[in-house]
Parts: structure tokens; C-alpha cells; sequence
């Protein structure tokens, strides 16, 4: 997080009052991206292909930018445009090929963009503005868009899924199907496990499908289905002891007490 969402985050909690002051380090950032979309725009110096990389790469971080400000209608158009550009870009050159690995490195810290990537933004915002049937359908077309993807990476359609599922169980104010969370749940747990068994993961460092698991068995219980929530959930217990995020869940419940 950037001196900009740090801002932001604190005004939104209530930590730092919304001064003139702040309002006006904020207008700048604002505009200093439209800025340089402008200057992208009008740049003779680079390729087209570069040209609609960035402009969708910029537009996605102000969308962002200004979800985080609460400015939720600007933050879709903006998210519009950014899938807009990438759209064209990955109808002409298939991902990552496009990307210009060099200049990302230099100038963004080596954070890329694609299309899938505007795309998961757009629920975000959805639910945010508390339009949840647009973000339920917003989710289920990431899903099938992300299957594109597999070629080079499972991580979008993974990932889709996870928010999806989240999304449905937790924050669809009203309009989320809970069978339908555990048949996203589902298909991310056998997308992960596709790269290994469990203990082989867990032996790299990597706690994807412990954590996918974790999840399953409390939708599992969400939806009263509890023999496969006691079963998913004897099977996760020798490997309790990887289990962090439960053991900093206990401490806290303990220190509350």
C-alpha cells in the first residue's frame, strides 16, 4: 500500500480527518494518473501494443485507486476502460506475451496487468455499490474467462473461484447460492491438487490447498453438510501444526477471554 491508500485507509477508519489538506494530496494523485493516461495517449514513442498495455494498466490502478476512495462509479468506468484496452490488446498478441517485462520491472516494481485481471476487479466494485447480482454474474464470467488462461497459468481460474465462492457464502446480500460456493470450492481443491498431494505442498512452502481445504469444510458446514465436513476435516488433521492462520485465530480468542 502506497502513501495514497494509507490515506485513504485512515480517513475510511476514521483515523485521520478529512482535511483540505488530505482531500488535496489526494485530488493530486487523482490527476497526476489521468495525467499520465493523457500522456500515454498522445505519446509517438512507443508501439501500439505498448500504448494499449499501459493505458489498461493505468486505468485498472486509478480504478482501483478510486475504489478505495469510494468513488465507485468512477472506479467502473475506469475498470471498463482498462478491460476495454486489454480486450483489444489480447485480441492481437495472447498473453503474457504482450507485456513489457523491462519496463514493469523499472517503473512498477515488476506488477503486471492483463485482461483477466480487470475483469476480477469489476465484482469488487459491483459489490461495493451493492449491485450483487451484477457482481454474482461478474464472478461466473471471470470463471469461464479465466479457463483461457490455463495454458499458462491455473492461478486466475483459481483464484476466480475462490472469490466467487467467497463472494456467494459471505457478501451477496441476498443473492448468494451456497451449493453453488461449495461447487467453486470443489473445483479449486482438484485445480490445486493437480500440482501435488497435500504433504508434498505443504513440504514447499506452499499452503494453497491446505487453506482451499479449510474453506470447503466451513461452507461444508454453512450448508449443513456435515458428514463431508467431518470427514475433509479428519482428513486435514495431521496437518494442524501448518494451520497459522487457526492458531492466531486461538491466541486472539484466548487473549480476548
Amino acid at each position: 500500500m502506497d502513501y495514497h491508500d494509507q490515506l485513504v485507509a485512515a480517513a475510511r477508519a476514521g483515523e485521520l480527518e478529512e482535511t483540505d489538506e488530505l482531500i488535496e494530496v489526494m485530488d493530486a494523485n487523482r490527476q497526476s494518473l489521468l495525467d499520465r493516461i493523457e500522456e500515454i495517449r498522445q505519446c509517438p514513442d512507443i508501439t501500439e501494443h505498448d500504448r494499449l498495455y499501459w493505458l489498461g494498466h493505468i486505468e485498472l490502478l486509478y480504478s482501483y485507486r478510486q475504489a478505495r476512495a469510494d468513488n465507485t462509479d468512477e472506479a467502473l468506468s475506469a475498470c471498463e476502460r482498462s478491460i476495454s484496452h486489454f480486450a483489444e490488446l489480447e485480441g492481437q498478441v495472447p498473453y503474457p506475451d504482450y507485456q513489457p517485462r523491462m519496463l514493469v520491472a523499472d517503473y512498477t516494481g515488476g506488477q503486471s496487468f492483463c485482461l483477466i485481471m480487470a475483469k476480477m476487479m469489476k465484482p469488487g466494485i459491483y459489490s461495493q455499490m451493492e449491485r450483487h447480482q451484477e457482481a454474482v454474474a461478474a464472478y461466473a464470467e471471470c470463471i469461464a474467462d479465466a479457463r483461457a488462461y490455463r495454458d499458462v497459468t491455473d492461478y486466475f481460474l483459481i483464484e476466480s473461484l475462490r472469490r466467487a465462492a467467497e463472494y456467494q457464502l459471505f457478501s451477496a446480500g441476498g443473492a448468494g447460492n451456497s451449493a453453488q460456493a461449495i461447487i467453486y470450492l470443489e473445483e479449486a481443491v482438484k485445480l490445486i491438487e493437480s500440482n501435488g498431494k497435500l504433504e508434498h505442498l505443504l513440504e514447499a512452502n506452499d499452503h494453497s490447498l491446505l487453506k482451499m481445504k479449510d474453506f470447503l469444510v466451513l461452507a461444508y458446514e454453512m450448508c449443513g453438510r456435515k458428514e463431508e465436513a467431518e470427514a475433509l476435516k479428519a482428513e486435514l488433521v495431521p496437518f494442524k501444526e501448518f494451520m497459522y492462520w487457526k492458531v492466531e485465530s486461538s491466541l486472539y480468542e484466548e487473549n480476548a477471554a
